[in-house]
């Protein structure tokens, strides 16, 4: 419930609140689902949601190491919303990859990175479907052929082996 109100604490005071949190989640004593609390939009617009952040991360990371960070924020499910602790027009990888590198937590930026790249392969594979799904429709061709010209575009932008044995490996490789 403190952190909803970060407003009304001075700047040492939110430094110590900070530092007192980061070690206490390091501990176990508190749960990291209370950084959902730096979230609310009067904080993130002010700027302190990430400054707060960014001690409390620190507070944390000098007690506990950064894997034990990144799996507690995982666990939480706050590991894809750490760039909403930025206002909506700075809500991007670079400047949060900035802000944590130059308060000293590149792991924290690196994490972040990762976690965006693997969301990418995840959308890209949806674009493709509501494509294939848009061009079905327009061209009112019926599912089946469209598998079937999928599937043949897919096996033939490989070139197979010669040796039969090995085929059935080489596709199963490939399809991944």
């Amino acid at each position: 419930q403190l952190l909803l109100f970060l407003k009304a604490f001075t700047e040492t005071e939110q430094t110590k609140l900070a530092m007192l949190s980061g070690i206490l989640l390091a501990n176990g004593t508190l749960p990291a689902t209370i950084l959902t609390s730096l979230f609310t939009d009067n904080i993130v617009k002010e700027g302190i949601a990430a400054s707060f952040a960014v001690k409390l991360f620190k507070a944390w990371m000098a007690e506990k190491d950064a894997n034990s960070v990144t799996s507690a924020l995982r666990k939480a499910n706050l590991d894809k919303r750490l760039l909403e602790l930025f206002p909506a027009n700075r809500q991007n990888v670079d400047h949060f990859a900035k802000y944590f590198t130059e308060a000293g937590l590149k792991e924290l930026s690196d994490f972040l990175r990762v976690q965006q790249s693997l969301g990418t392969p995840v959308y890209f594979l949806l674009q493709v479907v509501l494509y294939v799904k848009e061009e079905m429709k327009r061209n009112e061709l019926p599912e089946p052929a469209v598998i079937g010209l999928l599937w043949t575009c897919v096996m033939n932008a490989v070139e197979w082996n010669k040796k039969e044995e090995l085929v059935a490996e080489q596709a199963l490789k490939h399809l991944k």
